[in-house]
């Protein structure tokens, strides 16, 4: 009879698989049948995107598939996991997810349950994106991880395995040991803009992958004083690190990067963006400076203005001067008497 049962099980799974059944699922339930409650409302578009707006907090364990277009509005609520040991939203290959908060607080969050539980090692990512993650509003907040310094249990916010957009909200770690994004090798990351916040003593951001930055603030939070570096690259053995930054401000602590040496096909380069530490000083990060470019005092990198930009600046500044002599001779012609020359006097 059990193998009837589990023969009955398979063919049942063949059959639905061939009907095509939704499996996007909320807590294990598939979304066609779980419908609208009290915590969420579901509306369903003509090309098929789903879109799951939270009503309250809410304790769910998400889970899209193949084909799934979905969008989840936070509007201004709590999502945890709802299983100890499982991650609030898994994403699998070849199915997309945005992540907006569309309330007026825009503080919609992603964390862990007070009972969330590791495994081994690791507590279940926040996060875990094998398809398309568009990440364009609301938090996400890592609250647990080890309480001994390097020690496992380890967590992660967002595990990026495949294509990652960040265009807002933010990202941060709020307990020692963990990581608020971690780019594996076989990952692609964009930011364009957000916030990411070290709380933690690790890196708020561990790149293994390929990861562009064109704006956005990275941050160690105030009192931090654990911190170390806040941004990781480090490549595998079979494929480097590549983190390439066009803008956005960054402020560490310890220090802005850390590459391993080990592995010279690690490689970050900076075309702009400014860099500083929390104690006002600038970094010393001429390795990672293209030519062409420079650091200022300040922390900017900056293009290195070329022979003929130079040249021309001497002659916008040669030409003012001779303007402003024209004018002040002009202005030794008109009579030095009467209202219209105390006028012109003034104001020169």
């Amino acid at each position: 009879m059990k193998r009837l049962g589990i023969f009955t099980f398979i063919c049942c799974v063949a059959f639905f698989g061939v009907m095509n059944v939704h499996a996007l699922s909320i807590n294990g339930q598939s979304i066609d049948t779980a419908g609208n409650d009290a915590n969420r409302e579901i509306t369903k578009d003509e090309d098929g995107t789903y879109n799951i707006k939270l009503l309250k907090d809410v304790a769910y364990d998400i889970e899209l598939i193949t084909g799934d277009d979905v969008v989840i509005d936070l509007n201004g609520h709590k999502l945890t996991n709802s299983c100890k040991t499982c991650s609030p939203i898994w994403i699998k290959p070849d199915a997309t997810l945005t992540i907006t908060d569309n309330s007026e607080s825009r503080n919609g969050t992603i964390t862990y349950s007070d009972d969330a539980t590791a495994n081994d090692n690791y507590y279940a990512s926040l996060i875990r994106n094998e398809g398309i993650l568009n990440f364009e509003d609301g938090i996400v907040d890592v609250n647990k991880g080890g309480d001994s310094k390097n020690q496992p249990p380890y967590a992660i916010g967002i595990d990026n395995l495949s294509e990652l957009h960040i265009i807002g909200g933010e990202i941060k770690t709020s307990h020692s040991n963990a990581w608020g994004l971690n780019n594996q090798a076989t990952g692609f990351t964009d930011i364009m803009a957000a916030t990411f916040t070290q709380g933690s003593d690790f890196s708020v951001i561990m790149n293994h992958g390929n990861m562009y930055i064109s704006n956005g603030d990275f941050k160690v939070a105030e009192g931090n004083n654990d911190a170390n570096s806040l941004i990781t690259s480090i490549g595998t053995q079979d494929k480097a690190a590549v983190l390439n930054i066009e803008d956005g401000n960054f402020v560490g602590r310890a220090g802005i990067f850390y590459e391993s040496g080990e592995n010279d096909y690690n490689t970050i380069s900076l075309g702009g963006g400014n860099y500083t530490l929390a104690d006002g000083s600038v970094p010393d990060l001429s390795a990672y400076i293209p030519e062409g470019y420079t650091m200022d005092e300040y922390g900017n990198v900056v293009r290195e203005k070329s022979d003929s930009q130079t040249s021309t600046e001497n002659n916008t500044n040669s030409s003012s001067s001779n303007e402003k002599a024209n004018k002040k001779a002009n202005l030794d012609d008109v009579p030095k008497t009467g209202v219209i020359y105390s006028v012109i006097n003034y104001l020169a």
